[in-house]
């Protein structure tokens, strides 16, 4: 959490200075806050916090720290699946997360 409190803590102090850039999008403290916390509240609202455990499988991107901190937000802890499996159809990823230790949230 203590990453999760030092986003909070320069969001607070500078909510409008750049947190993330990547290629041509950049996001602020104050947008990736606010974005992360959407994301915590849907993934508490389906059963996800501590003790929980939410593989991320996303190209490197804005998106992809949104969802790195949405995840701790949550509670939960997040682990990488190592590749890009966004190309998947959404009912094979559902298929490969049914067998692991992951759930899958579209």
């Amino acid at each position: 959490m203590l990453f999760n409190c030092g986003v909070k803590a320069r969001c607070r102090q500078a909510p409008d200075v750049a947190a993330v850039r990547f290629s041509d999008e950049t996001v602020t403290y104050g947008e990736l806050y606010q974005r992360a916390g959407r994301l915590a509240s849907y993934l508490r609202a389906h059963g996800v916090g501590p003790n929980s455990i939410v593989g991320t499988a996303l190209p490197r991107s804005a998106d992809l720290i949104v969802a790195l901190l949405g995840t701790l937000q949550s509670g939960a802890a997040y682990s990488a699946t190592g590749h890009d499996i966004s190309h998947f159809p959404a009912s094979a990823l559902r298929r490969r997360f049914r067998s692991s230790m992951y759930s899958y949230y579209q």
